[in-house]
């Protein structure tokens, strides 16, 4: 279930001394914003951008991919789909680390919604 951030806020502002951490994805990096106290008004505790892609790999893989044989570019996507997660991993828990011990902690991650055909094939033709 998603929640609204107000309402996000409003629900983990009831827990006492909890700390919001919402992300948004943007090509290729990530943005963290960290918030304490209570929700009306929180406190703002930092902000930091998180690389999402390792060096070396596509920032835009579908589009790299477009030129791609199937399955160079399955693998492709997935490599880089892979590394993106274990970038955001190490990035939250990087983040995480700086917050003081005991903390009660929630991630709110906002998404902007994207329709992606379910075939790679169709993907991958919308971004030849």
């Amino acid at each position: 279930m998603s929640l609204p951030a107000c309402r996000l806020l409003a629900t983990v502002g009831a827990v006492a001394g909890a700390i919001v951490i919402g992300v948004v994805a943007r090509t290729g990096s990530a943005v963290a914003v960290v918030l304490s106290g209570p929700a009306g008004p929180p406190r703002f505790c930092a902000r930091r951008e998180i690389e999402l892609i390792p060096p070396g790999l596509a920032v835009q893989p579908n589009h790299a991919a477009a030129g791609l044989d199937l399955a160079a570019a399955g693998q492709l996507i997935s490599q880089v789909g892979h590394g993106a997660e274990q970038a955001a991993a190490a990035g939250l828990s990087a983040l995480a680390d700086l917050l003081p011990a005991g903390a009660t902690c929630a991630v709110a991650v906002v998404v902007k919604a994207v329709s992606v055909p379910d075939r790679l094939q169709d993907v991958l033709r919308s971004h030849a």
